[in-house]
């Protein structure tokens, strides 16, 4: 079913419109400006040569499976673990790469890891104790991921209380309040556009609304239906779509309340990935302009360097999971802080949410109730809240003058 949405779309500045008509076909050769900007050459960072813990220089006594990471995997204990993480269907990479890199700074076969869960903690801590002297600022958390689900593969007890090797995360919630406003939102559908064309733009416009993990939106293929909802005698079009998330081997349902994205996801052609091009492509393309985005409108600064736990680290080193996390205080905004309603859409649990992603504050406890469509405040602020979704649409479309 089609729907017909007006070519011009008014944010909440009357001086200030975003034109949807422009838009880049895909068939067509990309605007040399654009094409520019996606090539151009950054400037590289050169780093003194230095015997890093990621890539150890190989000594006389280095085995001689350690040399590589293809020799590596061609251990039987290495390609036993692979194959039981793809009938896990999760991706092996993820976990044999930091299990390479524990091994040789270590100097040890990948069987010495599992002989039992005490002498596993013992090495794991000679390790942290390396890696404290080359990375002080940094975590060990993904390491300890990788070892935990290879003792479990190998059917080795953990014990469920280890102080060495802790299953719980190194996050403090240090970046459960990073978000876009409702005009920076709008700001970055035109800034993408122009830098990086409108494959970009729809990627960063369903990222925030339907909040996929990156590895998941890289290949995801539209597939959204389009439904209606009532709201005081009017009918208001809103999409549906499901998103399988690898990381969780889980289906979530997804919607879509924003007009202007609903829009954007009806001009992209059916059954394909919004964009054709390399992941790897992808990824850097959408990093580069987002980054350049945040510093457009002030979140970080090209001369500041972040130290982790700062939100200024968050946008300048995962520039498009910090979408992610804008997108869950949308959906909080949109639910009258309903964490457990908005879990359901993309998180294991309402804690995991409302601890990581979108802590609900003092401000928010005071915001419980009001409503932009039926209770608006006298004095509104940059990020509307709702009593309820439905009421959200209603909303959008009026303000963004698509009723």
């Amino acid at each position: 079913m089609k729907i017909k949405l007006p070519s011009t779309v008014a944010t909440n500045d009357t001086n200030d419109t975003v034109d949807t008509n422009d838009t880049i076909d895909t068939n067509d050769t990309i605007d040399v400006e654009i094409k520019k900007y996606i090539a151009e050459d950054k400037p590289s960072i050169v780093y003194a040569l230095r015997n890093s813990i990621n890539r150890p220089k190989i000594q006389p006594d280095t085995p001689h499976f350690l040399h590589s990471r293809k020799l590596f995997g061609r251990l039987d204990v290495i390609k036993q673990f692979v194959d039981k993480c793809r009938l896990n269907k999760l991706g092996p990479s993820r976990y044999t790469g930091r299990l390479f890199t524990i091994c040789r700074a270590l100097k040890v076969h990948p069987n010495d890891l599992i002989k039992n869960f005490e002498t596993t903690e013992k090495l794991f801590l000679d390790f942290e104790s390396l890696w404290s002297k080359i990375n002080p600022d940094k975590t060990t958390e993904e390491y300890r991921k990788a070892i935990r689900k290879f003792l479990s593969y190998n059917k080795v007890t953990i014990e469920p209380r280890s102080k060495a090797i802790p299953a719980t995360t190194d996050s403090k919630g240090d970046y459960a309040r990073v978000h876009l406003n409702n005009i920076e939102f709008t700001n970055g559908l035109d800034f993408i556009e122009k830098k990086a064309g409108f494959d970009y733009k729809a990627l960063y416009a369903l990222t925030h609304e339907i909040f996929p993990r990156p590895e998941t939106l890289y290949n995801y293929t539209p597939n959204i239906d389009i439904q209606y909802a009532e709201v005081d005698g009017k009918s208001y079009p809103y999409g549906e779509a499901t998103v399988y998330e690898k990381k969780q081997n889980k289906y979530y349902e997804k919607i879509i309340l924003d007009p202007r994205v609903l829009k954007i996801t009806s001009e992209l052609k059916k059954g394909v990935p919004i964009c054709a091009t390399p992941t790897k492509t992808i990824e850097r393309t959408l990093s580069v302009v987002l980054r350049d985005f945040y510093r457009d409108i002030g979140k970080i600064d090209s001369g500041v360097q972040y130290k982790k736990g700062q939100e200024g680290w968050l946008y300048t080193n995962r520039p498009i999971y910090s979408l992610r996390h804008s997108a869950a205080m949308l959906w909080m905004s949109r639910t009258n802080f309903n964490a457990t309603l908005v879990a359901k859409l993309g998180w294991e649990d309402p804690k995991t949410l409302s601890t990581y992603y979108a802590k609900t504050t003092v401000k928010n406890i005071m915001q419980s109730g009001m409503c932009y469509y039926c209770r608006p405040p006298q004095v509104k602020t940059d990020m509307s809240v709702f009593c309820s979704p439905t009421h959200a649409l209603a909303y959008y479309f009026k303000v963004f003058n698509f009723a």
